[in-house]
C-alpha cells in the first residue's frame, strides 16, 4: 500500500503532530520547506545518519521533518531533519539513551543478515511461516485462525505461547494491526487471516525489506506498510490500532516506556501480546555452557522487575509461561543445526508443560513467556 495511505495513523514521535509527505524538491521551490535540512544533532555510537532524502514526511505547523527510505518512513528522533539555520532550536540526541542504544548496536547485524538472505532469496522463497508457502490455498483456513495451528504457528521453540498469543487477539477479521520488531511474519498472518490493513514497526530498514519481500510474495502488500521507528516511541496517532503483536522483541525495549505507548495507540478494547524469553536459572547456564542464539545482538530476558510496569499499565494482564524443562535442551540441538519440525516441537512443550506443572515448574520456571492486555 502507498504510504500517504497509511498517513492518517502516521504521528510525529516528538509531537504527536500529523505528517504529510511532499516531495523536497518541489516543496523548497515552493518555499515551504527550507531551502537546508540537515539531521539532528547526535552524540554517542558511531551510526551514520539517514540524512536527508528526495521524499520527506514533514510535520504539518513545524519546521523538521523525517526522511523517507524508499516507501519507509523514518521516524526514529535521532533521524529528524530540522533547519540547519535552527539546530541550535533541537538540542541532541544521544544514541546511548536506553530508548535507541539497542536499535543502533544491533543495526549493522540485522540490515548485513537481511541484505544477504534478500540476495539469495526469489519472490517465491519465504521464512518461517509454519507450513505457509505462497501457494497455500488460505481461504479454508483464514477465518479460523490461529487453527489450523499447524500451518499458522512457526515459533518452535515459543509454539504453546506462540499459540497462546495468537488467540488473544482473535478476531483478526477487518482491523489494522501492528507488529513490532521481526521481519513482518506475524501481520502477514494476519492480514492472510482477514485482517484489513496492517504496520510493521522496526529499527532496521533491512528487516522492513525482507517483510515486504514476505508480503509481496502472499500477495497482502496493498494492505501493508512498514515504518522504521522504535517501541519506545511509537510514530501513531492516539487510539488507532486494534491490535499489537510483539514476538521476541519486548526484551529488547525499555518496558517503562513501552507499556505507556501501547496503552496510548491501542484503541478502547484493543489488545496487545507478546512471546518473549523469561530469566530462568537454565537461560543462564545454558548461554554460559552453548553462547547465545544470536551472538551479536542484546538478550536480556524478561524477569519481575521488568514486567511490572507493563502489569501496571494493563491492570489485568495475561502472564504465562510455557517450557520449564526440555525448551533449553531443544535450543541446544537447535544451536547444534538439529531442528525439528513444528509438529513436534509442539508435542514436546505440551509434554515439557505436563512434566513440570506436579511440582509448579512452569509458573516460576518456564522459558517462554506470553504476556498480553486489553485497553
Amino acid at each position: 500500500m502507498k504510504l500517504d495511505q497509511f498517513l492518517a495513523l502516521l504521528r510525529c514521535p516528538k509531537t504527536g503532530k500529523n505528517l504529510e509527505l511532499v516531495d523536497l524538491s518541489q516543496a523548497r521551490a515552493d518555499g515551504n520547506t527550507s531551502p537546508e535540512l540537515t539531521t539532528v544533532p547526535r552524540q554517542g555510537g558511531n551510526a551514520t545518519p539517514v540524512g536527508v532524502t528526495d521524499r520527506i514526511l514533514r510535520v504539518v505547523g513545524e519546521d523538521h521533518a523525517y526522511p523517507v527510505v524508499g516507501d519507509f518512513p523514518v521516524l526514529i528522533l535521532p533521524e529528524m531533519l530540522v533547519p540547519a539555520d535552527k539546530v541550535a532550536d533541537y538540542g541532541s540526541y544521544d544514541l546511548h539513551d536506553p530508548k535507541y542504544e539497542e536499535a543502533y548496536e544491533e543495526m549493522d547485524h540485522y540490515n548485513n543478515k537481511c541484505e544477504n538472505m534478500l540476495k539469495t532469496m526469489g519472490k517465491e522463497d519465504v521464512f518461517a511461516m509454519g507450513a505457509l508457502t505462497p501457494k497455500t490455498d488460505i481461504a479454508p483456513i483464514a477465518a479460523s485462525f490461529p487453527e489450523p495451528r499447524d500451518f499458522w504457528i512457526d515459533a518452535k521453540h515459543d509454539s504453546l505461547s506462540q499459540l497462546e498469543a495468537y488467540q488473544y487477539l482473535t478476531p483478526v477479521q477487518d482491523k489494522v494491526f501492528l507488529q513490532m520488531g521481526g521481519s513482518g511474519s506475524h501481520v502477514v498472518k494476519f492480514l492472510l487471516a482477514g485482517a484489513a490493513r496492517a504496520i510493521h514497526l522496526t529499527p532496521m530498514v533491512g528487516e522492513a525489506k525482507m517483510a515486504m519481500h514476505l508480503a509481496a510474495a502472499f500477495g497482502v502488500a496493498d494492505r501493508m506498510i512498514c515504518v522504521i521507528g522504535v517501541g519506545e516511541e511509537l510514530p501513531f496517532a492516539d487510539s488507532s490500532l486494534d491490535g499489537i503483536y510483539a514476538g521476541g522483541c519486548f526484551h529488547h525495549m525499555q518496558l517503562a516506556n513501552t507499556s505507556l505507548e501501547l496503552y496510548r495507540v491501542l484503541k478502547a478494547g484493543g489488545k496487545f501480546s507478546g512471546v518473549d524469553p523469561w530469566k530462568t536459572p537454565l537461560h543462564t547456564i545454558g548461554t554460559r555452557v552453548i553462547g547465545k542464539r544470536e551472538p551479536n545482538v542484546h538478550c536480556r530476558p524478561i524477569n519481575p522487575e521488568r514486567i511490572a510496569p507493563m502489569q501496571q499499565q494493563f491492570k489485568d494482564m495475561t502472564v504465562s509461561r510455557h517450557g520449564p524443562l526440555l525448551r533449553y535442551a531443544f535450543l541446544a540441538l537447535a544451536k547444534l543445526r538439529i531442528n525439528m519440525p513444528i509438529s513436534v516441537m509442539m508435542k514436546v512443550m505440551q509434554v515439557d508443560n505436563y512434566l513440570g506443572k506436579p511440582f509448579g515448574l512452569g509458573a516460576k520456571y518456564g522459558g517462554s513467556l506470553v504476556m498480553a492486555g486489553t485497553k
